[in-house]
């Protein structure tokens, strides 16, 4: 397994300017199915895009999803594909890895 690079936090702006953009570009939502509940999701539905749903940690214990990487590269299978985190606050992805080499990973603050 290689290492992924994190590319750094962008705006909401930024973010939809890439999706909008960047056709392969993918938005990946990383919250736990509590948080998703209360506060609901993005709406990509003007893009036509989906808003996959890969918990980085599993509620209530917020022990790491043994699957994510797994699960990230069913909706991003290419190493080239944009993939954008939505995550709560300043929640740091320190560090995630894939078989197939790296991706560029932003996350939306």
């Amino acid at each position: 397994m290689s290492d992924i690079d994190y590319a750094g936090d962008i705006s909401p702006t930024e973010a939809w300017s890439m999706l909008t953009d960047e056709s392969d570009a993918v938005l990946i939502d990383v919250r736990t199915d509590a948080e998703f509940a209360y506060v609901g999701s993005p709406d990509l539905s003007t893009l036509k895009k989906p808003v996959h749903r890969i918990s980085w940690k599993l509620f209530p214990d917020m022990r790491r999803n043994p699957h994510f990487e797994e699960a990230v590269k069913e909706v991003a299978p290419s190493e080239d594909v944009p993939i954008l985190f939505f995550m709560p606050f300043r929640r740091a992805l320190r560090r995630s890895r894939n078989g197939d080499g790296d991706v560029r990973l932003r996350a939306l603050l």
